[in-house]
């Protein structure tokens, strides 16, 4: 082979690298974009979660929920069969508190919206089944000082029965919860309600647990992200929550969800932490693959052949 053949070999194989190399991490996207459209709550969650222990939880400000609830309408089953999935806080603060609508989530992270516009001081506790959190499955309780008839107290408050759920008379505590039966379980209401949400409380449901506890410091900053990065683009409110949803995961902004039982619960679902972790992980480092690829093939582009 002549030097010029050669010469030209060796040009149209610099130059053919960038394009493999940019269309490997488009499909490396794409790959990574699709398992997480395809299973969203478990990419959530997994992404999340984390089973490092925080620290014991206690506040120099205290709730009066008790207003709050008797003020949210009561929208029934057809309420609480729904999920809100406006991203701003002070919609979703709308739709659950002044409207009414929103599963135990929902609720909650509405109630957490007001919260934090107060300046108040929270935790979010998720109660996870092992078996099928990854589904959604599950319940979600507010945890603060709250204004009780007993006086100020550290305790639960089950936003979506408009009850404090106790034990034996005394409010209860994350600790009792996730050891099967709980003695004296009584939900005193703050409201008249139409749904019973005893089942969460019985013993079948809270044998099997995973707790989760997410503090108010990183729900204010996920709440100021979506404040700062949101566009009204017209989407539907479920394609708003996945997408900001997502990107506040791939950018480490989302909630750290602490979880007591991390290690058993991934033992259960390998394939699906795998999956998941990967696509997180890919998400985060494609783009810049795809950055370096287009600047490598842009560079050999310009080299004189």
């Amino acid at each position: 082979m002549s030097s010029r053949s050669s010469t030209r070999a060796a040009t149209g194989a610099r130059r053919r690298r960038g394009p493999v190399g940019v269309t490997a991490a488009l499909a490396l996207l794409g790959a990574a974009l699709a398992v997480a459209a395809s299973d969203p709550v478990a990419f959530q969650k997994v992404g999340a979660m984390s089973g490092v222990s925080i620290q014991s939880f206690d506040s120099a400000t205290v709730v009066d929920v008790g207003p709050i609830l008797r003020a949210m309408p009561d929208r029934g089953i057809e309420g609480s069969n729904t999920t809100v999935y406006d991203v701003l806080p002070l919609r979703k603060r709308h739709r659950t508190l002044d409207e009414g609508w929103g599963n135990c989530s929902s609720l909650v992270f509405g109630m957490a919206a007001e919260l934090d516009a107060e300046g108040k001081e929270y935790r979010i506790i998720h109660l996870m089944p092992l078996e099928h959190f990854l589904d959604g499955t599950g319940h979600t309780l507010l945890r603060a000082k709250f204004a009780m008839p007993e006086g100020p107290r550290l305790g639960l408050v089950d936003v979506a029965a408009a009850a404090i759920p106790r034990s034996a008379g005394r409010p209860l505590e994350p600790e009792d919860l996730g050891r099967g039966q709980i003695p004296g379980f009584r939900l005193d209401p703050v409201r008249p309600e139409s749904e019973d949400w005893t089942p969460f409380y019985a013993e079948d449901f809270q044998t099997d647990l995973m707790l989760g506890r997410i503090t108010s410091a990183d729900l204010a900053r996920y709440f100021r992200f979506l404040e700062a990065v949101y566009v009204d683009a017209g989407l539907p409110p479920r394609v708003e929550k996945v997408l900001y949803d997502g990107l506040a995961l791939v950018l480490g902004v989302y909630p750290t969800i602490y979880a007591d039982r991390l290690a058993e619960a991934r033992e259960r679902h390998r394939l699906r932490f795998a999956m998941h972790e990967t696509s997180l992980w890919t998400l985060r480092i494609a783009p810049f693959l795809l950055v370096a690829s287009a600047g490598l093939w842009l560079y050999d582009q310009r080299r004189p052949a």
